[in-house]
Protein backbone atom coordinates (compact mmCIF):
# COMPACT_ATOMS: atom_id res chain seq x y z
CA UNK A 1 0.00 0.00 0.00
CA UNK A 2 0.83 3.90 -0.75
CA UNK A 3 1.92 5.61 2.56
CA UNK A 4 0.14 8.83 1.50
CA UNK A 5 1.29 10.03 4.59
CA UNK A 6 4.69 11.22 2.98
CA UNK A 7 2.75 13.22 0.43
CA UNK A 8 1.23 15.97 3.04
CA UNK A 9 2.08 19.56 2.72
CA UNK A 10 2.81 19.13 -1.20
CA UNK A 11 1.13 21.96 -3.23
CA UNK A 12 -2.66 21.74 -3.57
CA UNK A 13 -3.81 21.12 -7.21
CA UNK A 14 -5.55 22.16 -9.90
CA UNK A 15 -1.65 21.74 -11.70
CA UNK A 16 -1.28 22.94 -14.89
CA UNK A 17 1.64 22.39 -17.49
CA UNK A 18 2.53 25.52 -19.45
CA UNK A 19 4.96 24.76 -22.20
CA UNK A 20 7.44 27.01 -24.12
CA UNK A 21 10.58 27.21 -26.16
CA UNK A 22 13.23 28.86 -25.25
CA UNK A 23 15.86 30.81 -26.65
CA UNK A 24 18.32 28.14 -26.06
CA UNK A 25 17.41 25.30 -28.51
CA UNK A 26 15.53 24.09 -25.36
CA UNK A 27 12.10 23.09 -24.66
CA UNK A 28 10.58 23.95 -20.94
CA UNK A 29 7.68 22.72 -19.43
CA UNK A 30 6.41 24.61 -16.11
CA UNK A 31 3.78 23.31 -13.67
CA UNK A 32 1.64 25.61 -12.21
CA UNK A 33 -1.40 26.39 -9.89
CA UNK A 34 -3.76 29.02 -8.89
CA UNK A 35 -2.51 29.31 -5.28
CA UNK A 36 1.27 29.24 -5.65
CA UNK A 37 2.00 30.09 -9.58
CA UNK A 38 4.50 28.19 -11.21
CA UNK A 39 6.51 26.08 -9.52
CA UNK A 40 8.41 23.18 -11.13
CA UNK A 41 10.33 22.99 -14.20
CA UNK A 42 10.84 20.38 -16.44
CA UNK A 43 13.88 20.89 -19.30
CA UNK A 44 14.67 19.45 -22.58
CA UNK A 45 17.45 20.44 -24.51
CA UNK A 46 18.57 20.27 -27.81
CA UNK A 47 17.01 17.14 -29.48
CA UNK A 48 15.11 16.01 -26.35
CA UNK A 49 12.23 16.93 -24.75
CA UNK A 50 10.17 15.24 -22.23
CA UNK A 51 8.06 12.59 -22.52
CA UNK A 52 4.58 14.09 -22.43
CA UNK A 53 3.05 11.18 -20.55
CA UNK A 54 5.77 11.88 -17.69
CA UNK A 55 4.70 15.75 -17.72
CA UNK A 56 0.69 14.30 -17.84
CA UNK A 57 1.28 12.33 -15.07
CA UNK A 58 3.00 14.98 -12.68
CA UNK A 59 0.61 17.60 -13.69
CA UNK A 60 -2.35 15.00 -12.77
CA UNK A 61 -0.29 13.76 -9.40
CA UNK A 62 -2.62 15.93 -7.18
CA UNK A 63 -5.69 14.44 -8.53
CA UNK A 64 -4.08 10.60 -8.87
CA UNK A 65 -2.87 11.22 -4.92
CA UNK A 66 -6.77 11.98 -3.85
CA UNK A 67 -7.73 8.93 -6.15
CA UNK A 68 -5.39 6.72 -3.99
CA UNK A 69 -6.58 8.13 -0.88
CA UNK A 70 -10.39 7.68 -1.61
CA UNK A 71 -9.86 3.87 -2.86
CA UNK A 72 -7.82 3.28 0.61
CA UNK A 73 -11.02 3.88 2.66
CA UNK A 74 -13.01 2.21 0.28
CA UNK A 75 -10.61 -1.16 0.72
CA UNK A 76 -10.42 -0.33 4.83
CA UNK A 77 -14.17 -0.24 5.03
CA UNK A 78 -14.80 -3.55 2.54
CA UNK A 79 -12.01 -4.98 4.75
CA UNK A 80 -14.03 -4.11 8.05
CA UNK A 81 -16.98 -5.16 6.88
CA UNK A 82 -15.91 -8.82 5.44
CA UNK A 83 -14.10 -9.08 8.75
CA UNK A 84 -17.64 -8.33 10.95
CA UNK A 85 -20.27 -10.15 8.57
CA UNK A 86 -20.40 -13.41 6.42
CA UNK A 87 -22.73 -14.95 4.19
CA UNK A 88 -26.37 -13.46 3.21
CA UNK A 89 -25.56 -10.52 5.91
CA UNK A 90 -22.06 -9.64 3.93
CA UNK A 91 -23.75 -10.29 0.35
CA UNK A 92 -26.82 -7.17 1.02
CA UNK A 93 -23.72 -4.66 2.69
CA UNK A 94 -21.60 -5.24 -0.06
CA UNK A 95 -24.79 -4.33 -2.11
CA UNK A 96 -25.76 -1.94 -0.37
CA UNK A 97 -22.46 0.02 -0.29
CA UNK A 98 -22.30 0.17 -3.85
CA UNK A 99 -25.41 1.31 -4.95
Amino acid sequence: MIDTDKYEGHTEGPWEKIEWETPNPQWDVMLSCPEVGKFASIQGCEGWKPNEADVELMADAPLLLAEVKELQAWKKLVSDIVKQQDGPHLRKMLKELVE
